[in-house]
């Protein structure tokens, strides 16, 4: 990666997205943030003129995301690095979930990234190269009552992050999955969506899970800032990592996850 890298990240109003886009700046590189409103964009492009630039759209729709990355590339005349960072999370137990609820999710965590790399992988297979970032979560290898939906936004990213590492590998575009663990953003604040239907049924699971967030916001263990060092540094690495994972409680949470499937999976092989 050249010494003076172009980034490009959505999500870059808050949390890792900010983190990322504030180290990559203060390190001499060129960062186009993208946000979802105008007045975000111009304080942004402010922050570092000639090097920060600021573009708005909404990664849910597919004409926004277009002519954005079209003006990143237009404005920073390439792009070295994509990171992912945009997206949301509606906590409710599956049966509360209604269907545009879920499609919603779907929408902006998954398809958001899909509108994105449609957009800016002819740039990086042109230029020959470069390093896509998508943000997933522990939640896409764990899953956690009344987050059914956000589960399954994040499984199906890190899959298609898969199928796309690759697909891509020959043209020198690599591909890196962040699961960090419980991070102090605004994800379990006023990021944080509720299911509209509420079933009694669920209230000591689903529900007990809605009460723990709102508890929780503000107060998580993990650093934004010590996320975006790190994922700045497995993009700075020759052969960086296919799943970067973050935090002593994602590592556990996933450790006992895959144990869990790997005795399952010798448990049961005599008979299937």
């Amino acid at each position: 990666m050249p010494n003076a890298a172009t980034w490009l990240i959505t999500g870059a109003s808050s949390g890792i997205g900010r983190s990322l886009a504030e180290q990559a700046l203060r390190a001499g590189d060129v960062v186009v943030g993208v946000f979802r409103s105008s007045a975000q964009a111009e304080t942004f492009a402010a922050s570092a003129p000639g090097r920060s630039h600021g573009v708005v759209a909404d990664v849910t729709d597919t004409e926004q995301v277009d002519a954005a990355v079209a003006e990143a590339v237009a404005a920073a005349g390439s792009v070295d690095v994509v990171v992912n960072a945009a997206g949301y999370a509606v906590v409710g137990a599956v049966e509360e979930l209604s269907d545009a609820e879920l499609l919603a999710q779907l929408d902006a965590n998954l398809l958001g990234v899909h509108r994105v790399l449609r957009a800016v992988l002819p740039e990086m297979r042109a230029a020959g190269g470069g390093t896509i970032v998508n943000l997933s979560s522990v939640a896409g290898q764990v899953g956690y009552p009344g987050l059914g939906a956000y589960d399954a936004s994040k499984a199906g990213l890190e899959l298609l992050s898969d199928a796309l590492r690759g697909e891509v590998a020959p043209f020198g575009i690599r591909v890196i999955v962040v699961e960090p663990g419980n991070v102090r953003t605004e994800w379990a604040g006023r990021s944080m969506r509720t299911a509209e239907r509420h079933l009694a049924a669920y209230d000591t699971t689903a529900g007990a899970s809605r009460e723990f967030f709102h508890t929780l916001d503000g107060k998580q263990e993990g650093d934004p800032d010590v996320v975006a060092s790190a994922i700045r540094a497995a993009v700075a690495e020759s052969d960086p990592p296919h799943c970067l994972v973050i935090g002593e409680d994602a590592h556990g949470w996933i450790a006992d996850e895959l144990h869990g499937r790997l005795a399952d999976l010798a448990r049961w092989r005599p008979s299937s």
